[in-house]
């Protein structure tokens, strides 16, 4: 059903399972400097362009108070306090 028709083929006889690190290696020849080597030694050096001068900004307006401020510092300084005056509580009842 699967596999070449003829019948089951005998897998290489290594010393490990699937034989996968024992694949023969061809030895690379030296090609000489990569693409990526070769494609940026072939750009001439031009000078650099001179910066262009910077636009003149306008000094930004501060944002308009529009934007409610945050009560996340007001609950904990409230949470803070109730936790002394607990504290403050216990401390006198104990004794």
């Amino acid at each position: 059903m699967f596999g070449k028709p003829g019948g089951p083929t005998e897998p290489p006889q290594t010393k490990e399972a699937t034989g996968v690190f024992n694949m023969p290696h061809a030895p690379q020849a030296a090609q000489g400097p990569s693409e990526y080597t070769r494609m940026f030694a072939a750009q001439p050096q031009a000078a650099p362009a001179p910066a262009p001068e910077p636009a003149k900004v306008t000094p930004l307006q501060p944002p308009a108070a529009d934007k409610p401020k945050s009560i996340l510092p007001l609950i904990l300084i409230l949470a803070v306090l109730a936790v002394l005056a607990l504290v403050l509580v216990f401390v006198f009842v104990h004794k």
